[in-house]
């Protein structure tokens, strides 16, 4: 019986190894776990980055744009995460002029601590955050043997295609799905105490931005305007100040397609919050006119 226990155990430790050895070298080596050792090389040429969540994963398009782009906006990540990022490796992209700064309905209220999967945007783009170990495999996406044998890289540069039409739900559909929608964020994202560190942080960005001649496009992603009904006071008013207080820095150019007449139209909405192709399509020029009168300027005051 002795005997028998023993070789159990044996077994188990064998077992415990080879596991841990496993996680170690996909964890360390695959590329599609650690973002950011690809930034050098696929990041190096881009003048424009796209940060974000679903809204600019799914709303921009970075071949769309007229200068080199890409978009590294990930479905609930937030935005926090994407300041870091960039002011820990600006000088892996010596070319970068401009980036995009989503303010959504969420974005002050929502530092990510509510989803228990939040680790994993500080873990694959490597970034220290207080509480976060570099071995928390279980906050983290670890491909299985099956993934690495078909593995697909995504790009940094990426893109979320929608084909939806929102209008052709019904209104009381629309006012489900929508009411829905926003009732998450309400219960599970929206808290008012984190506005003030969020806050402080995009400002902290924007000085860091300034020194290094980055522009940044503050741009108020566009939602159906069902989804808009349910929308609270509280949060919108301190989002619209909060704006108004960012826009006035000289590197800081604001964009409101929230309120524009342009996507009123509900055929542009794959879903409640989500533009589809043909919205997409739309947002891309109104940001290469933005972008086409930034560089205008950059060229005027170099003259």
């Amino acid at each position: 019986m002795q005997k028998f226990l023993k070789t159990i155990v044996m077994y188990l430790i064998a077992i415990m190894v080879i596991l841990s050895l496993y996680l170690w070298l996909v964890s360390e080596t695959v590329l599609t776990h650690f973002k950011y050792q690809r930034i050098a090389t696929e990041l190096k040429q881009t003048k424009v980055l796209v940060t974000g969540s679903s809204h600019a994963l799914m709303g921009v398009n970075p071949k769309n744009l007229q200068l080199p782009s890409a978009n590294i906006a990930e479905i609930n990540k937030p935005i926090i995460v994407d300041l870091e990022l960039i002011k820990k490796y600006y000088q892996q992209m010596p070319n970068l002029g401009y980036v995009v700064l989503p303010i959504d309905y969420f974005t002050l209220f929502f530092d990510g601590e509510s989803e228990h999967y939040n680790k994993r945007y500080w873990h694959h783009w490597g970034l220290e955050k207080e509480g976060i170990s570099r071995f928390h495999f279980m906050d983290c996406y670890i491909e299985t043997p099956f993934d690495l044998y078909t593995e697909k890289r995504e790009p940094l540069s990426n893109y979320s295609i929608q084909t939806g039409n929102w209008s052709r739900f019904s209104e009381r559909v629309k006012s489900y799905f929508a009411k829905r929608r926003t009732g998450i964020w309400h219960k599970n994202w929206m808290d008012e105490n984190a506005a003030g560190s969020i806050t402080k942080e995009i400002q902290i960005f924007i000085e860091f931005c300034q020194q290094h001649n980055i522009q940044i496009i503050l741009i108020e992603m566009p939602v159906p305007v069902k989804t808009q009904t349910y929308y609270q006071t509280k949060y919108t008013s301190r989002t619209r100040a909060v704006i108004n207080q960012l826009a006035m820095h000289s590197n800081v150019t604001h964009l409101n397609c929230k309120d524009s007449l342009v996507f009123k139209n509900d055929s542009l909405f794959a879903d409640a919050d989500h533009l589809n192709h043909k919205g997409a399509a739309i947002l891309s020029k109104i940001l290469n006119t933005s972008l086409k009168t930034l560089s205008n300027q950059k060229i005027k005051i170099k003259d």
